[in-house]
């Protein structure tokens, strides 16, 4: 259901930005403050507790005394740099942070790349807030607030420019390794 809600909250976050031209960070930001407002809302603030032992053991357990959580994140920034590396997709997004007007004359179809996009994303904020729900074990409807600019903080560390075209998913690792540690 996580993932699900992401994936939908970025469809819709793709759409803004595709559509009405609002600009991604707004759209993003926009979407964050909507979606909290209807998980105050429907959750009414109530703490949910995590009774499945097997997701629990899951994401909190250790292979070789490294936390399996750790080696999750490692697994997707390997996934997301080999696409962005070594894909049409990925070269594709560095086209389109370069100059869309550019990459959608040389035959991108960036509205489409675009919403792709803001999905992936939402897909992974959906699995982020599942992974920090069962890292808890409890889940309720401020669990994130707070976090939105640490993570802002993260990417620019690691070199990611927010407006697009440069950075990656190395980056943002990287940038989240200094602002963590």
């Amino acid at each position: 259901i996580s993932l699900g809600i992401g994936g939908v909250a970025g469809v819709i976050s793709g759409l803004l930005n595709t559509g009405l031209r609002i600009p991604s960070f707004i759209a993003t930001l926009g979407m964050s403050w909507v979606l909290y407002g209807m998980a105050v809302y429907i959750g009414r603030a109530v703490n949910v507790i995590i009774l499945d032992e097997r997701i629990f053991n899951a994401i909190n357990g250790t292979v070789l005394g490294v936390p399996q959580i750790a080696i999750l994140a490692v697994v997707l920034a390997v996934i997301m740099q080999f696409i962005q590396n070594r894909t049409q997709f990925g070269r594709y997004l560095y086209a389109i942070g370069g100059d869309e007007a550019i990459a959608q004359q040389g035959g991108v179809k960036v509205v489409k790349i675009k919403i792709a996009v803001f999905t992936i994303a939402g897909i992974i904020y959906g699995l982020g807030a599942l992974l920090f729900a069962c890292r808890l074990g409890v889940a309720t409807s401020r669990m994130g607030n707070g976090l939105l600019f640490p993570t802002i903080t993260a990417v620019a560390v690691g070199g990611v420019a927010l407006t697009g075209g440069l950075g990656g998913a190395k980056n943002a690792a990287l940038g989240a390794l200094i602002v963590t540690a």
